[in-house]
């Protein structure tokens, strides 16, 4: 049957009064996403069935998805609708979605039609998958992926034997609906994975390493509520940290020591401390060695012990 055919007096249900008898869901835009009652409620325009309605008259639909997981449909996306008792098909309506056709778009999509282009019943021919362009590999999840995908540029993958939480996995400069492209230059993600096996290419050997956690980003910060210094507040309402506080933090926190440098250092220390006298008190140490430690003290970058971006406190 072609997607293209439909009839009924609505494209949107194809005929939605006539089919009450036939079928219990429907496709509609959503007109409200607050619920006094925070219940995740929302009110959809079904076009067939709501058309003498007024926007205050729509009943509620209550979400089929349960609170364990958040998603609120945005006014003017679609969801699928259920209608419990076709009798009365204006109460205790039910609700899925919203119904979103390819992971592009899944910031809003708001055409219907577009929204349904996928299904065979749509009537709007579907974009081009993802897939066909190389540059956005990597950006969505493979088949084999269990994924929790956010509205903007942020996901979560569960693979096998391994968790990555990402924000920032495509390029921000791509416009919305398009198809992005990776991003190859700073996307921040925490990587955790297990059994994790090396091997060495030159000498063919594997080295096994078991757990390991990756976190990468531009800024990394650790940061504690007890006893840190300089204390941050950690704890804002709405977005646990602000963006002043986070000024506050890459200024003020303490820069992170790199330990082979620390002790690149120590080792400089120990052997001019060894090596070294003095022909006469008080006069400057001369290093017995040969291999001037002392100067190498005086010149050691006391700053290349220190990560310009890695802070705690």
């Amino acid at each position: 049957m072609s997607k293209f055919a439909f009839g009924g007096t609505s494209i949107y249900n194809q005929g939605s009064r006539g089919r009450l008898e036939t079928t219990i869901f429907y496709y509609g835009k959503v007109t409200s996403n607050i619920d006094e009652l925070g219940a995740n409620r929302i009110k959809v325009r079904i076009i067939g069935i709501d058309d003498t309605l007024s926007g205050s008259q729509l009943g509620f639909a209550f979400p089929m998805l349960q609170k364990f997981i958040h998603i609120i449909p945005k006014v003017g996306e679609t969801v699928l609708v259920f209608i419990p008792d076709v009798k009365n098909p204006f109460i205790d309506r039910l609700y899925l979605g919203p119904i979103i056709s390819q992971p592009q778009n899944l910031y809003k999509e708001s055409d219907l039609f577009s929204a349904r282009s996928t299904l065979s019943s749509g009537i709007k021919e579907a974009k081009a998958s993802p897939d066909t362009i190389p540059e956005n590999k990597g950006v969505y999840p493979q088949l084999d992926t269990i994924a929790i995908q956010g509205r903007n540029n942020s996901d979560i993958l569960l693979k096998e034997k391994e968790i990555v939480l990402r924000a920032g996995q495509f390029d921000s400069k791509v416009i919305i609906g398009e198809i992005p492209k990776f991003n190859k230059v700073n996307p921040s993600f925490i990587q955790i994975k297990h059994d994790v096996t090396l091997r060495e290419e030159t000498e063919n050997q594997e080295s096994k390493l078991g757990g390991v956690i990756n976190v990468v980003s531009n800024k990394i910060n650790l940061l504690t509520h007890e006893n840190g210094s300089p204390r941050f507040k950690l704890n804002d309402q709405e977005s646990m940290i602000t963006d002043i506080e986070m000024q506050k933090i890459i200024n003020n926190a303490h820069p992170l020591v790199f330990g082979d440098n620390l002790i690149d250092l120590i080792k400089v220390f120990i052997n001019a401390f060894i090596n070294h006298v003095h022909a006469f008190p008080g006069m400057k140490p001369q290093d017995l060695s040969g291999a001037n430690d002392i100067d190498t003290l005086l010149e050691f970058n006391l700053e290349s012990i220190l990560s310009k971006n890695i802070k705690i406190n």
